[in-house]
């Protein structure tokens, strides 16, 4: 009984804490809600709700085209804009890319100096190819030949003298050489001929090639035209008539660059450029100052393309015409020397105008004959160094007689420091040099010398106060003479030369005339020293204006003069005693300046090599 009553109450004690627990639990539950705990979302509940799972993978990978084209260009070069991009629709003819225009034009302007010499060297092959083959046929041969046999007839039978019969000899002999010499050239004529069309050929394909890269607005076009040629013979006209010319279907090869109205449009329509006007006419120009004040301006790209096209066109309408009428078309230059020059004295060419030639219009001119070569005898620095004598600058004459000075490298190393040895003819530091000089020496104020040589007008100004600071007597005699020329009105140079100044720059004029009249003077002087013979001058006559005679040897030839240098061409063989008379004529003392002489600089190029290939000789 105990037993039984002592379970119960163990079984009521473990049911009722069970309940008491289950009792606090619901009350801490109760509590914990109402107490304003952490509420869910909404956002975050849904409405349970039977549907389907999705899973879904994220991978890596390539996607490639069924079909794939590779685009390529002609050209190569550096890529200036890329028009389209990755998956961009394109069509045919659209332009993807533009290449960087200016190492295009080099190339260019390369290979049309490569083309011209090429053209060149063809036609002097042709024409050392016609000749030879006249001598090759020798007409003289025979009748020499007749003359020989008859003087040793004749002087068998003593009618002619052994003198007679030895010259004779000699010429049959001669003219015999001449023809053998001549058979064998053409075969090497022939082989040059060949190789020079060769060349033509290969550097027109790269032009035309090259051509096709220059923008839009430059590229040369063929325009359809109507052409009137003879027609031929029987050929009748609508009205059943004889006719005797007709007109046929033509193409004219257009050029945009060579045109000022297409320019004007392109610079002050296409690019809104300011425009620009001529100073004495007032009018809207794209000449080459007013392309110059615009890249200086604006430094667009084109601009200089533009500048670099025209004077590409410069050489090839003035060195290059190749119609019948010219005398390029025969294979050489006439051009016409004017020996009274320009308004301050300087001598002038024309048709083509020489003095305005390039470097690499140069490259087109070769000697006639391929075993002559050019000489080149070159005054140094020659308005400079008048400059220094007439202020009397002795310091700076001293300077300049030194072998192998340079005043532009000496300048340029007083400005920037550079050692004249490593001063490098193409770099900006001596092109500022030598503007300065030649601006300087000249008269020219900071403004001036900005437009004409395209520096800025701030580093013209410190340019031209350190030259005056190293010239000062050169200063002083400038402020002499343009002083006398503003007063004055006339200025008159050591030779007799005389100019009046009516001009608000009789300053400047005063002092180019001045140093470029006597220059020309000294110039035109030297080479009448050496062809008073071929002009038919007495020598009484040519003592003169000249204290030496130094005839050039025969067959040599004065072909040109520009600026203050000579060229000759020459057999190889005559090479020395051409510089000998040279250095002569153009090394005497002056007698107009005391007795005064100038250095010259000479350069030689080999047998058959173009004017643009010469090597300075010592």
């Amino acid at each position: 009984m105990n037993g039984n009553g002592k379970k119960k109450r163990r079984k009521w004690i473990i049911y009722g804490g069970i309940v008491v627990a289950i009792v606090l639990v619901c009350v801490i539950a109760v509590w914990a809600i109402t107490r304003g705990g952490n509420k869910i979302d909404p956002s975050k509940l849904a409405k349970v709700e039977q549907g389907d799972l999705a899973k879904s993978v994220v991978a890596t990978g390539k996607v490639e085209p069924i079909t794939k084209v590779e685009v390529k260009s002609k050209a190569s070069g550096i890529v200036k804009k890329l028009l389209v991009d990755y998956g961009d629709r394109v069509k045919k003819g659209q332009l993807l890319a533009q290449l960087d225009k200016e190492e295009i034009q080099a190339q260019v302007d390369q290979s049309s100096a490569g083309l011209a010499a090429a053209e060149s060297s063809l036609k002097a092959a042709e024409a050392d190819y016609e000749r030879a083959k006249v001598d090759a046929q020798g007409p003289e041969v025979p009748l020499l030949k007749r003359a020989y046999e008859r003087a040793m007839g004749m002087a068998k039978e003593g009618v002619v003298s052994t003198s007679a019969l030895e010259e004779a000899q000699k010429n049959y002999e001669l003219a015999l050489n001449k023809q053998n010499v001549s058979k064998a050239q053409l075969t090497v004529l022939k082989a040059k001929i060949a190789q020079s069309q060769a060349q033509v050929a290969q550097d027109r394909a790269n032009l035309k090639q090259l051509e096709e890269q220059l923008p839009q607005e430059l590229k040369p076009y063929d325009k359809p035209i109507r052409v009137r040629e003879l027609a031929p013979k029987g050929t009748l006209g609508k009205s059943g008539k004889l006719v005797k010319y007709i007109h046929v279907p033509g193409v004219e090869r257009v050029t945009p660059w060579s045109s000022p109205k297409v320019v004007a449009d392109y610079l002050y329509g296409t690019l809104q450029l300011p425009e620009q006007f001529h100073p004495k006419t007032k009018k809207l120009t794209t000449d080459k100052d007013a392309l110059e004040r615009l890249f200086r301006k604006t430094k667009n790209p084109d601009l200089d393309i533009l500048r670099k096209v025209n004077s590409l066109s410069t050489i090839i309408s003035g060195f290059l015409q190749d119609d019948d009428s010219h005398s390029i078309s025969q294979g050489m230059t006439h051009a016409n020397f004017l020996p009274h020059g320009t308004s301050t004295g300087r001598l002038s060419s024309s048709e083509p105008n020489m003095q305005n030639i390039t470097p690499k219009a140069k490259h087109i001119y070769v000697p006639n004959h391929p075993d002559w070569c050019w000489i080149e005898a070159d005054f140094s620095s020659l308005e400079n160094t008048l400059a220094a004598y007439f202020a009397n600058d002795e310091d700076r004459l001293r300077r300049m007689n030194e072998p192998g000075f340079n005043e532009h490298k000496w300048l340029a190393n007083q400005i920037y420091g550079i050692p004249i040895a490593e001063i490098d003819k193409a770099g900006w530091q001596y092109d500022r040099a030598k503007h300065t000089n030649h601006g300087a020496d000249a008269g020219m104020g900071p403004k001036m010398m900005a437009m004409k040589y395209n520096v800025p007008e701030k580093d013209c100004r410190d340019l031209l106060l350190m030259w005056k600071k190293l010239n000062w007597k050169s200063v002083q005699w400038q402020e002499r003479t343009g002083n006398q020329g503003i007063k004055d009105g006339v200025l008159r140079n050591p030779f007799s030369r005389k100019r009046w100044l009516w001009s608000q720059k009789a300053y400047t004029e005063g002092l180019r005339f001045i140093l470029q009249g006597t220059g020309a003077d000294i110039c035109i002087r030297s080479m009448i020293a050496l062809m008073y013979e071929r002009i038919n001058w007495s020598e009484e006559n040519v003592l003169k204006v000249s204290s030496v005679l130094a005839p050039l040897p025969r067959p040599a030839t004065l072909n040109v003069q520009v600026h203050d240098s000579l060229l000759c061409s020459s057999p190889f063989g005559l090479v020395d005693k051409c510089i000998e008379q040279m250095g002569k004529a153009m090394m005497q003392p002056w007698k107009e300046l005391g007795g005064f002489k100038f250095n010259i600089a000479f350069k030689v190029g080999n047998p058959g090599a173009s004017w643009g290939e010469l090597h300075e000789v010592k």
